[in-house]
């Protein structure tokens, strides 16, 4: 089989082949209000990797989902971010039940530490990335509570969503603390979870606008999906990756 991700020519990186085969998955992220501005390219599978809001209400939600509902896609797939605030029940949650918020995406198939099938690959997505200024889905940095959410990952996983980064994969950006100095930011103990258990055949992720883009690791595709830039200018592009053989039906496990 073949394995082909196809990468803008604005984007600084290019894979060519890889061994798999055809299902075409527009993978995008962090899109922060502004999914309208992103072309989007014909494919199978949309995947958004969390962070759609800009500011997340109850009428933001419901925008984005009629905006899901416009697209061609056969299959849309989204997980949360830590920008989603009504998704989880965080400090900077008014109140609203998660529940309610989750339940108000029709138009897609809504992830959260679950999968679905499609084609015969198996999607796993899960919102959770190491704590950052007390927003959603923040968990204690190399905690046992974090290395329990990554343990859940199915060893079986196709494609891999997850809204942060694996630490030291396009997940560089400025110390909050000293602007010159960078560093990465990206979970640890989702490294091993990776490499050494589940090797999934891609990973989509987002979160730090600064690492959008793709490159490969031993034989796994790690994609940067985020639309915006530091600046939170929506000029990146959408990433589009060919994997696999499609099929018919679509089942959530």
């Amino acid at each position: 089989m073949t394995f082909k991700a196809n990468c803008p020519k604005s984007s600084a990186s290019f894979l060519g082949a890889f061994s798999l085969a055809h299902l075409r998955i527009a993978a995008m992220s962090d899109t922060h209000g502004f999914h309208e501005s992103a072309a989007l390219p014909e494919a199978d599978v949309l995947v958004h990797a969390g962070d759609f809001s800009g500011r997340c209400t109850i009428e933001f939600i419901q925008a984005f989902n009629e905006w899901l509902g416009g697209l061609s896609y056969r299959h849309k797939i989204v997980i949360a971010g830590n920008h989603d605030t009504l998704f989880q029940n965080c400090s900077r949650n008014p109140g609203i039940d998660p529940v309610y918020a989750e339940a108000l995406l029709t138009n897609c198939t809504y992830l959260k530490d679950s999968s679905v099938t499609i084609g015969g690959l198996k999607f796993y997505g899960s919102p959770w990335q190491p704590e950052f200024c007390d927003w959603a889905f923040n968990v204690e940095r190399n905690s046992e509570q974090l290395r329990a959410i990554w343990d859940l990952i199915p060893d079986d996983t196709d494609v891999l969503i997850t809204h942060g980064p694996p630490h030291g994969i396009r997940d560089q950006c400025p110390d909050m603390h000293d602007r010159k100095e960078i560093i990465h930011v990206g979970c640890e103990l989702l490294v091993p979870a990776i490499f050494d258990r589940v090797r999934p055949k891609l990973h989509i992720f987002g979160h730090i606008h600064e690492g959008s883009g793709v490159e490969g690791r031993d034989g796994i595709i790690f994609v940067n999906a985020s639309i915006c830039t530091a600046n939170y200018n929506p000029t990146n592009p959408t990433r589009m990756i060919t994997i696999g053989e499609p099929e018919e039906e679509a089942t959530n496990d």
